[in-house]
C-alpha cells in the first residue's frame, strides 16, 4: 500500500474513531465482527447503534498496515475477546504483537461495552498487552470505567478503570471506595431484618424460588406474596429501594422536534414528600398508518428503550418506541436520568439523594428503570392519547447494562407488559453462580465455530469495580463470593411471573464470554420450570442469536412476533417453538443441570439454514438499525491491508430474503429485517 494512502487512511481511521466515539459514547461492543475479510454482514449485529458498529466491525480489524493491527474493532469486538477471526488477546489481522497491537477496539469494542461489559481494564480487544493496549479495549465502557489506555506501551496500569493490558479486575481499596460505597468491613447493622452478608453461608446450590425463607411451600394461590419477598431481597442485598409512581406527580409537554427529527416530548417529575422536580426529554417514533400497517384497537403498542433499538424495525411491524432524548450520542439520555459512575448524580438522585442508611440507597440500573417508569406516567397522563399510543402494551428493552437495567425494570415495573434484556450478563439474567470460562461449545447449527471455547465470564468483584459499582447498591459490595448471595437471577426472571406479562431473554452464542450466554440459558431453563409450576409456561422465552451484542433485527421480529400472538392473539406465520430452545441445549453442548430444575425438556434445536450470500449474520440492531445495510462495512472491510473486503459491504442488509408476513397490524416485514435465514 502506497504509504501516504496508508498514512492518510490511517489519519481518517483516527479521526473517524474520535468522532464516532464522541458522538456515540456508546461503549457497546457486537461481538463478533470479523477483524479482516469479512463477509458481508459478517458483523451480524450491534446493538444500539443500529448496525453503525456492528457493520463497522473490523475497521481496520485486519488493517494490517504494518502491524497496526486493528483498530481491533470499531465495534466489532466481541465481550471479551476479539472479533471473530481475531486470536484471542492477539492483536487484530495482520498486527503482529508489539505492534501498534491494536487501537484495540477503538470501537467500543475491545472490551465488552455497552453496559460495561467488559473485563475491568483489559486490553483492547485485539490488542497484546504491551502493544499499544487498549485504546478502545479499555475503552470498551467509557462510562463504565474507561477501561484502559490499555498497556499504551508499557504505561502499564494507566487504566482509569483497570490494569493496563492486564485481564484482571483491578485493586481496589473497597472500605472507602468513592461515592460512600463500602466493603464489608464497614458494614452494620440495621433494621432490615435481613442478616448481615458476613453472616450468610456460601453454597452451590441455587436458592429456591418454590419456597418462602422460611421454608413454607409456594403456591399459585400464594405467588405474589413471594415474589414480594424476593424483590425485597433484592432491594436489600443488590440494587437498592425501588421508588413508584406513587410517590410523584408527572406531567409532560410535547416538543416541536426530537433528536433526527423525530417526536420529542419533555417529563418532568415532582417527588411529593419533598417538592424536588426535574426534566428529561423523551424521543418518539411512531409507525404509519398504512394498507400494511394497521393500528390496533386502543392504540399502536411501543417499544421503551434504554437506548434506540431497531426503531425501524419495530415501526414497520406497527409498533412505536420511546427512548431517553437530550443527546450526547447513545448514552446521553439515559444518564440525564442518573450518571453513569459512582457519584449517584442525575435527575433521580436530585430527586432522591444516596444516603448511607439502605434505604436512602437506589443503584442506577433501578434509577434509569424509575426513567422507564416516569415515561409510562407520562403515557397515562395523556401523552399516550395525543401519540395514539396504548400505554398497557409496553415492551422495555435494552443491551448489555441497559439490558440489564431492562430486566430490573421488568422485574419492578408492573405495567411492563413485555420485559425484553440483551445480553445482560451478571447483574441481569445471568446466573452468578454458573461458569462456562473455559467450556467448548460447537455452534455449526449455528453456522458458526464447531469448537468455540468461551473465555472469561464476568466475575462479581468486576461488578463492584470503580466502573460499574454504581450499579447497585452499597450492601452488594459486601459480597466477596457470589455463592454467598441469597438470591440468583433466576428469581430476578421470575419477578415477571404474572397472568398478563411476559419475558423475552435475549442471548447470543458467540462473542458473549464476558456476559456468559450459557449462565442466561441456565436462567431461563431454571424459571421456566417454575413458570410451569404457576400455569405459566408460555409467557417466559428466549432468543439466543448466532452473535451480536445487540437487539439485532432477528430478536425484533421474533419479539413482535410472540407479543402479537399472545397479547393480540395473532398467529405468527414463523414457528416460535425456536423460542422454547438453543444450540445450548444440543446433546453436545447441554449441561446436566439444565434438566435438573425440571420443567418441560426443550425440543432439539432445528440448524439455522446456511445464510443467502453476502447476507451471513443475524441483523442490526439499534437506533432503528441504521447499520442494517452498513452490515459490513469495516466486517468486510477487514483488511484495508488485503482491502479484505469492502468484500463484505455485500448485503448491505438488503441481501436477506424478505421474511413473511407478519402482524402487529399485518404489517409484512421489510427486506433484510426478517430473521437469518428465515429460521
Amino acid at each position: 500500500m502506497n504509504r501516504h494512502f496508508q498514512s492518510a487512511v490511517i489519519s481518517c481511521s483516527v479521526l473517524a474513531g474520535a468522532l464516532f466515539l464522541a458522538t456515540s459514547l456508546s461503549a457497546q461492543a457486537p461481538a463478533g465482527a470479523p477483524a479482516g475479510g469479512a463477509p458481508a454482514g459478517g458483523a451480524p449485529a450491534m446493538g444500539g447503534f443500529g448496525g453503525m458498529g456492528g457493520g463497522m466491525g473490523g475497521f481496520g480489524g485486519g488493517m494490517g498496515m504494518g502491524g497496526m493491527g486493528g483498530f481491533g474493532g470499531m465495534g466489532g469486538a466481541p465481550a471479551g475477546g476479539p472479533g471473530a477471526g481475531a486470536p484471542a488477546g492477539g492483536p487484530g489481522a495482520g498486527a503482529p504483537a508489539g505492534g501498534m497491537g491494536g487501537f484495540g477496539g477503538m470501537g467500543m469494542g475491545g472490551a465488552p461495552g455497552a453496559g460495561g461489559q467488559r473485563p475491568a481494564g483489559g486490553a483492547g480487544a485485539g490488542a497484546p498487552g504491551g502493544g499499544m493496549g487498549g485504546f478502545g479495549g479499555g475503552m470498551g465502557g467509557f462510562g463504565g470505567g474507561m477501561g484502559g489506555f490499555g498497556g499504551m506501551g508499557g504505561m502499564g496500569g494507566m487504566g482509569m478503570g483497570g490494569a493496563g493490558g492486564g485481564n484482571q479486575a483491578p485493586a481496589v481499596d473497597m472500605a472507602t471506595l468513592p461515592g460512600g460505597i463500602r466493603s464489608e468491613e464497614a458494614e452494620k447493622a440495621d433494621d432490615s431484618g435481613f442478616p448481615m452478608v458476613k453472616d450468610l453461608k456460601a453454597s452451590d446450590k441455587y436458592p429456591e424460588v418454590m419456597k418462602f425463607r422460611d421454608g413454607t411451600d409456594v403456591t399459585k394461590d400464594n405467588w405474589s406474596k413471594r415474589a414480594e419477598e424476593i424483590k425485597k431481597l433484592y432491594e436489600y442485598y443488590m440494587y437498592g429501594v425501588w421508588h413508584d409512581a406513587s410517590e410523584v406527580d408527572v406531567t409532560y409537554k410535547m416538543n416541536e422536534g426530537g433528536d433526527n427529527g423525530r417526536k420529542s416530548m419533555s417529563v418532568t417529575v415532582t417527588r411529593k414528600s419533598n417538592g424536588k422536580s426535574g426534566t428529561f426529554d423523551v424521543n418518539i417514533t411512531l409507525p404509519t398508518a398504512s394498507d400494511t400497517v394497521k393500528m390496533p384497537e386502543g392504540g399502536w403498542p411501543v417499544v421503551l428503550g434504554m437506548h434506540g433499538a431497531q426503531e425501524s424495525v419495530a415501526a414497520s411491524r406497527g409498533y412505536a418506541s420511546m427512548t431517553f432524548g437530550g443527546g450526547g450520542g447513545f448514552m446521553g439520555g439515559v444518564t440525564s436520568i442518573a450518571a453513569d459512575n459512582n457519584r449517584h448524580t442525575g435527575l433521580f438522585y436530585d430527586l432522591y439523594p444516596y444516603g448511607e442508611d439502605w434505604k436512602e440507597q437506589t443503584g442506577e440500573l433501578l434509577a434509569w428503570s424509575w426513567g422507564i417508569s416516569r415515561i409510562i406516567d407520562a403515557l397515562e397522563a395523556g401523552a399516550a392519547k395525543e401519540l395514539n399510543i396504548n400505554p398497557k402494551n409496553t415492551i422495555v428493552t435494552g443491551v448489555s447494562r441497559y439490558g440489564k437495567a431492562a430486566m430490573v425494570c421488568g422485574a419492578f415495573e408492573p405495567r411492563i407488559k413485555m420485559c425484553a434484556p440483551s445480553c445482560s450478563g451478571a447483574g441481569g439474567v445471568a446466573m452468578y453462580r454458573y461458569v462456562s470460562e473455559g467450556k467448548t461449545y460447537d455452534f455449526s447449527s449455528k453456522n458458526d465455530s464447531k469448537e468455540y471455547t468461551y473465555g472469561r465470564n464476568e466475575p462479581i468483584d468486576s461488578l463492584q469495580a470503580t466502573g460499574e459499582q454504581g450499579w447497585f447498591n452499597n450492601k452488594f459490595m459486601c459480597f466477596k463470593d457470589p455463592k454467598t448471595l441469597p438470591v440468583d437471577q433466576h428469581m430476578l426472571a421470575m419477578l415477571c411471573a404474572d397472568p398478563n406479562r411476559y419475558l423475552f431473554i435475549i442471548g447470543s452464542c458467540t462473542g458473549e464470554d464476558w456476559v456468559n450466554a450459557p449462565a442466561m440459558w441456565l436462567t431461563f431453563r431454571a424459571a421456566k420450570a417454575s413458570y410451569e409450576k404457576l400455569g405459566l409456561g408460555d409467557h417466559i422465552v428466549a432468543n439466543i442469536h448466532k452473535s451480536g451484542h445487540a437487539v439485532t433485527a432477528e430478536d425484533m421480529n421474533y419479539m413482535i412476533d410472540y407479543f402479537n400472538e399472545k397479547v393480540y392473539g395473532i398467529k405468527s406465520e414463523t414457528d416460535l417453538t425456536c423460542l422454547t430452545t438453543s444450540a445450548f441445549e444440543l446433546p453436545v453442548n447441554k449441561d446436566p443441570l439444565f434438566d435438573s430444575f425440571g420443567g418441560t425438556v426443550p425440543p432439539q434445536p432445528k440448524p439455522d439454514p446456511a445464510p443467502a450470500a453476502g447476507a451471513a449474520g443475524g441483523g442490526m440492531g439499534g437506533f432503528g438499525g441504521m447499520g442494517g445495510g452498513m452490515g459490513g462495512f469495516g466486517g468486510g472491510m477487514g483488511g484495508m491491508g488485503g482491502m479484505g473486503g469492502f468484500g463484505g459491504m455485500g448485503g448491505a442488509g438488503g441481501a436477506r430474503p424478505a421474511g413473511g408476513a407478519a402482524p402487529a397490524g399485518g404489517a409484512p416485514r421489510p427486506a433484510g429485517a426478517a430473521p437469518a435465514g428465515g429460521r
